[in-house]
């Protein structure tokens, strides 16, 4: 059989033009398929293929021009030029990979690492470390930032609610101003102590419900609380009596003035900012003026506000009391460290005698004899008092007496948070009726006495551990019938105490009260749950705001958003971690 010639050798079957090589990327989509390429046209087997590149820029070269083309001859000169330049690249690729697979050339460039290419971007370390830095203070101020927001969020509600409804309460308030003054012009003038406490507040709204017109006193240096509000006709200032060897004249001398101005009729010493100490001093210089004072005596007041003297005259009537140890000096204190005595159970100390009554100190004995620690003067002059603090539930009274007789009571049971729960507690009020009517004084007096109890875990009797003169904090729990028995007599609570065989509780309704921020910081510690918002639902409906009033907003955000924030940044500025007392919360 003759030989075929060379031209008619057989080839290989050429691959489809759509067909890519094995591993490499499929292609993306084309335009219409081009016609079959004939055996003219089709590139050799070993060769690369470019030639369709060159005849793809031949054909957009030599295409029928549209009429955009037309108008535009500097575009087809572009694509003739860029036509020419790829034949050139093409011409000069096809003569560098002509003695060498491509797939070579492929493989060196995909296996050339990352950092070799990177590295001459990489930054300095000084840079990275400024960045890390600059990122992590953008982080910490995003976080304080949301911090801060997180408690404006619980706060400003309150702000806007308090500010509308004083708005709104404002325009009535200047209608019905002038015809009111003229209907309180012959009212009874009230005057109120302790003007930056939360119980004088409220003594003020509930003397003023009552028809009272209300002037309110605080000494310098303390915050002006009750002068938001506007149950509060007028507002002054005194000296303290303590800050001058002269302080107690000054403060006498100022109030005569004051009440002199105002021609006050009743005087409720608050005792919060200032003992009864100094009242009791200026009570018969305001008496001579007209001027009835709701205080004890100095007499009376060196009785009640000793603690001391009050477990000893409640020893003498037979009523339970606590292991006391009177002590003078600091060597006392150690002999009863080295007897044990203080080493099992916890224990307070007082001070006594008629200093201790003007100063009111209390501190918490530590169990060891290492810490003890005494920052004020200790001898015979001024005597203390070693009191047991027996473990059990604590109460704190606030008793109002008129001719040494229990007027009214309200008894709050204290919570290991400091949280005051009224209760109706019979066995309070009959100890106060039993020594009350056992306490033997010079002369019938009248005024706020706070008492401290706690019922023994051990016995489950009610021992008393102390007292105090002036308004205590549980006041906020009384009514505003209670303000009308300290100025006018209400003959309704003396028939209710003539048929209850004189009750203490009475004339006190223990209406339930709350703290906006503590009940909403209580929801939020508590595990997310339906029974801590029915809870706090429960508190907001069933209970009282304890400074939140509809006609009186003011004081609200007085409180809350000036006076306890300045409160704590003065105590982190002063750095002085507070003195330790009595378990029991502060009365003031």
């Amino acid at each position: 059989m003759p030989s075929a010639s060379a031209s008619e050798a057989p080839r290989p079957p050429s691959r489809p033009a759509s067909a890519s090589p094995p591993g490499s990327p499929p292609s993306a989509p084309t335009s219409p398929p081009r016609p079959r390429a004939t055996s003219a046209s089709r590139p050799a087997p070993g060769a690369p293929r470019f030639a369709d590149a060159d005849a793809d820029a031949d054909a957009v070269a030599s295409a029928p021009c549209s009429p955009r083309d037309k108008a535009a001859p500097a575009e087809r000169d572009h694509l003739r030029h860029k036509s020419a330049t790829a034949n050139g690249h093409a011409g000069a690729i096809r003569r560098h990979v002509a003695g060498a697979p491509t797939t070579v050339q492929v493989r060196q460039v995909v296996a050339a690492p990352a950092s070799a290419r990177l590295g001459a971007r990489r930054s300095p370390l000084a840079v990275r470390a400024l960045c890390w830095v600059l990122h992590f203070l953008g982080h910490a101020l995003c976080t304080a930032a949301y911090l801060v927001w997180s408690q404006l969020l619980l706060l400003w509600p309150a702000v806007w609610l308090s500010a509308w409804l004083y708005v709104l309460l404002w325009p009535w308030r200047l209608l019905l101003a002038w015809g009111w003054n003229r209907v309180r012009a012959n009212r009874p003038t009230v005057l109120v102590s302790g003007g930056g406490s939360v119980q004088a507040l409220h003594l003020a709204r509930n003397l003023y419900s009552c028809g009272a017109r209300v002037i309110c006193v605080e000494v310098e240096g303390v915050f002006r609380l009750s002068r938001f509000s506007a149950a509060v006709r007028r507002f002054y200032t005194l000296p303290a009596p303590a800050a001058s060897e002269d302080g107690v004249q000054r403060y006498v001398r100022a109030l005569c003035d004051i009440v002199q101005k105002e021609r006050c009729s009743l005087y409720v010493p608050v005792c919060s900012s200032t003992t009864a100490y100094y009242d009791a001093f200026a009570k018969p210089h305001l008496e001579m003026l007209g001027c009835t004072v709701f205080c004890p005596g100095v007499r009376e007041v060196w009785l009640l506000d000793d603690v001391q003297e009050v477990l000893r005259r409640a020893e003498e009537a037979g009523l339970h009391v606590p292991l006391y140890y009177p002590v003078a000096r600091r060597d006392d204190v150690l002999r009863l460290y080295e007897s044990g005595v203080l080493a099992a159970g916890t224990h307070f100390m007082a001070s006594a005698g008629a200093l201790g009554c003007r100063d009111r100190v209390k501190l918490r004995l530590p169990a060891a004899r290492a810490q003890f620690r005494m920052p004020y003067e200790m001898s015979p002059q001024r005597p203390w008092v070693v009191v047991q603090d027996l473990p059990g539930e604590h109460f704190l009274t606030c008793t109002t007496v008129r001719d040494a007789v229990v007027l009214a009571n309200v008894t709050c049971r204290v919570l290991d948070s400091g949280e005051l729960v009224p209760v109706d507690h019979r066995a309070v009020d009959q100890w106060l009726t039993a020594f009350f009517s056992r306490l033997r004084v010079l002369r019938q007096f009248s005024g706020h006495v706070s008492f401290r109890f706690v019922v023994s875990e051990a016995s489950g009797a009610l021992v008393v551990l102390g007292s105090r003169v002036g308004v205590s904090l549980p006041y906020i729990c009384h009514d505003s019938a209670h303000a009308r028995l300290l100025w006018r007599p209400c003959r309704r609570h003396q028939q209710l105490q003539q048929q209850q065989g004189a009750s203490a509780s009475a004339a006190a309704v223990a209406a339930g009260r709350y703290w906006l921020p503590d009940a909403l910081l209580q929801t939020l510690r508590a595990q997310p749950s339906l029974r801590a918002v029915r809870r706090l639902l429960g508190t907001v409906l069933d209970k009282r705001e304890a400074l939140f009033a509809a006609w009186d907003p003011l004081p609200y955000c007085a409180y809350y958003h000036l006076q306890l924030p300045t409160r704590r940044v003065v105590n982190l500025l002063r750095n002085a971690p507070p003195l330790q007392g009595c378990p029991l919360p502060p009365t003031h």
